[in-house]
Parts: structure tokens; C-alpha cells; sequence
């Protein structure tokens, strides 16, 4: 199918439907916060089978909370990484309720507050989201997403390969490098040495925050 032909049909679909919705079912911000934790790694169908359950129950930051993660996971067990997802989740909530009295934040940048193991990337025609979902102490995965403007992505396969290999070639680099820093790391605690230095402000920030969050749900998991 040539570019002009595939042009033409978008135009008639947009034309037939001008606002698409998404298939992930929601009656509120927060139900699609919900939502949109439960669907990396998962499909749109999936998530919808587990969510009409659990928002028939618990459909707010207060209800879910209430559930704890104990309560949250017979309802998304159907879902991959549903135990580190159920954590994610109850502490969204706690995050809400702490600052937001319960409710979704009005801006893009609080809402990455809530998140310090998700980095969202903008770049000219295409925005990057990576997930880190901790397996283990020593393991990690990375779900990336790439979200491109409706015409990128009908067509420009070329740009989108293209742009897609070369992110993942700086991804290759980035782990080479995260690795050998995490092998120092365990030298040094091998030792029992703690060799640390101050953060440097505000490039450091995030990393401070991130550091700050794991510390305090790491001191959550001791018995």
C-alpha cells in the first residue's frame, strides 16, 4: 500500500471518528492512573477483565489503599509483574492521600513525583517512557515505550526503526555502564566500605528523590 493510500484511509477514519478513545475502560483520572500501572507488559483486554473487578470494589485512592497490597493482588493476579505492580499501586495511593487529599495531580510534572522508577524522554516527533520494575536485588527489568505522532507512526516506518535502533544502541551503553557500577558497588560493600559524596544540585535531584523512595520502602519490607 502506497503512502498516499494509507493517507487517505486515516483521513476517512478520522473523519468517521475524530476523538478515539482508547480501549482501557475508566470512569475517572484516578481509575485510569490505575490502569495505565496495570499495563505495562500486559494487554489492554486484560487489564480491562482485571479492573472491572476491582474498581467494582474499590474505585479510590482511600478504597484501595484499605485493600493493601495483601487485598489488591486476588484482583490483578491475572496480570504479569502483579506483586511488584500491587506495590506501585498502594503506594500511589498513600502518595495521594498524603499530598493530594486523594486526588489526581492537575500537572504532568507532580505526576512524575509520584513515579521516581519512571523516566519520561522527549524527543523532536517521538516520546520515550521507560519502567523500571524491580525483580531482585540485583535484577531489573526496563519495559520502553515509544509513543509517535499520529503521521510518524502511519508513515514513517523507516524513521520509526531507525530512531527505535538508535535509542536502543544508547541503551546497550547505559547498561555496560550500570553494570560495571553496580560491580563496584558490591566490591565495596564486599569490604565494607561506604564511599559516598554529596548530591550535586538540581542535576542530581531526581536521583536524591529516587534514593529517598527506595530507602523508605526498603525500611517498609523489614519485619
Amino acid at each position: 500500500m502506497n503512502p498516499a493510500r494509507r493517507r487517505q484511509i486515516f483521513e476517512r477514519l478520522r473523519a468517521a471518528n475524530p476523538a478515539p478513545r482508547g480501549e482501557l475502560e475508566y470512569a475517572t483520572p484516578f481509575e485510569l492512573l490505575v490502569a495505565v500501572i496495570l499495563s505495562a507488559q500486559a494487554t489492554d483486554k486484560g487489564v480491562n477483565a482485571a479492573t472491572r473487578k476491582l474498581f467494582a470494589t474499590a474505585k479510590t485512592a482511600e478504597a484501595i489503599l484499605a485493600l493493601g497490597e495483601t487485598g489488591l493482588i486476588p484482583y490483578i493476579q491475572t496480570i504479569g509483574l502483579f506483586r511488584a505492580k500491587a506495590k506501585n499501586i498502594i503506594g500511589m495511593c498513600k502518595m495521594l492521600l498524603e499530598r493530594h487529599g486523594g486526588d489526581s495531580p492537575k500537572h504532568g510534572a507532580i505526576w512524575l513525583t509520584l513515579y521516581p522508577t519512571v523516566m519520561v524522554e522527549w524527543y523532536p516527533q517521538v516520546l520515550v517512557v521507560s519502567t523500571l520494575h524491580p525483580r531482585g536485588p540485583r535484577k531489573t527489568v526496563n519495559v520502553v515505550e515509544f509513543f509517535y505522532p499520529e503521521e510518524i507512526a502511519a508513515f514513517e516506518p523507516d524513521f520509526v526503526a531507525a530512531q527505535q535502533a538508535a535509542y536502543m544502541e544508547t541503551v546497550r551503553e547505559d547498561d555496560e555502564i550500570a553494570e560495571r557500577m553496580d560491580a563496584g558497588r558490591k566490591v565495596l560493600m564486599e569490604r565494607g566500605d561506604n564511599e559516598v559524596g554529596p548530591y550535586q544540585s538540581p542535576m542530581e535531584d531526581g536521583m536524591q528523590h529516587f534514593h529517598e523512595w527506595y530507602r523508605q520502602m526498603m525500611a517498609e519490607d523489614q519485619p
